[in-house]
Formats: C-alpha cells, sequence, structure tokens
C-alpha cells in the first residue's frame, strides 16, 4: 500500500481509498501485537488474504478486463473529474468490503483449516470494527479540511 501510495498522485481516485485502507491496515497490525486479537495468527493470514486481493484489482488497472467487477467503477473513473476524493474512498471500500472480504475469509479458513465462527475468529473479526470506528473521525476531518489530500 506504501508503493501504491508513493506512485499514484493525490487527486488520483484509487489514491485517495488507498491512503484511507493504509492507515486502517496500520491500525490492525500495530494490534497484533499488542494481545488485542485473541487469534493475532488466524488476523495475519485474514489480513494479508484481504490485502492481496486489493493489490490484485489495483495492480490489474493497466488491463481492464482482469479488474475484477466489483473494482471496476473505482478503477475506470479513477482519473474522472468531478467525483469527489470521498466517493472514490466510499467505492474502494464498498468493492473491498462486500466483495474482497468474504473471498478472504474463506480462502483464510481453508488455508488454516477452520471456520468463520470457530474459536475467536467472529470476535477478533468484530474487533476490527472497532478500530474502524476509531479510524473514522480523523477519514471524515481529513476529507472535509483538505479533500484534495484526504487521508
Amino acid at each position: 500500500m506504501a508503493a501504491i501510495d508513493a506512485a499514484t498522485a493525490p487527486g488520483d481516485g484509487l489514491a485517495c481509498f488507498n491512503r484511507m485502507y493504509l492507515g486502517v491496515t496500520r491500525e490492525v497490525d500495530s494490534e497484533l501485537g499488542q494481545g488485542f486479537f485473541a487469534d493475532p495468527a488466524f488476523m495475519t493470514a485474514l489480513d494479508v488474504a484481504f490485502a492481496n486481493l486489493y493489490f490484485t484489482a489495483a495492480g490489474a488497472a493497466g488491463d481492464p478486463a482482469a479488474v475484477p467487477l466489483a473494482w471496476r467503477p473505482l478503477i475506470e473513473q479513477r482519473a474522472a473529474a468531478g467525483i469527489e476524493p470521498i466517493q472514490f474512498a466510499l467505492a474502494g471500500m464498498n468493492a473491498h468490503i462486500n466483495h474482497d472480504l468474504p473471498l478472504a475469509v474463506v480462502s483464510t479458513c481453508t488455508e488454516l483449516a477452520t471456520a468463520p465462527a470457530a474459536g475467536a475468529h467472529l470476535a477478533d473479526y468484530q474487533k476490527v470494527d472497532q478500530l474502524l470506528d476509531a479510524a473514522e473521525q480523523s477519514v471524515r476531518q481529513s476529507f472535509e479540511s483538505a479533500p484534495e489530500l484526504a487521508v
């Protein structure tokens, strides 16, 4: 994500989502070693699988037919004028959460021979919502105070 951030212009629609996602991912990563999650190995594997789906979508930007359908609106319109940065960020969240997350959960559970409701997986998964809630205010403020450089 840091490489995508460095390689994209501030007004690029993908950059708008990437900056937000990078911040949330850093929060999750910082909690992985702090005892916040009951099963950090599962959460690490889920985090990696989830991020890799985003990297696949972003990496396919040069080949529109290879971009997953859920990501196409953001990727195809990422340079369009008249679209607010927060709209790009929300489009990325929609694609990543509604498309990529279920795939990441299934692949992680398959890889680790477990199930989504086994052990502390569900509770840990729900803890990410706490991190998202905490990040929401700063993300909102960044879009309101400097929309062209948000998040």
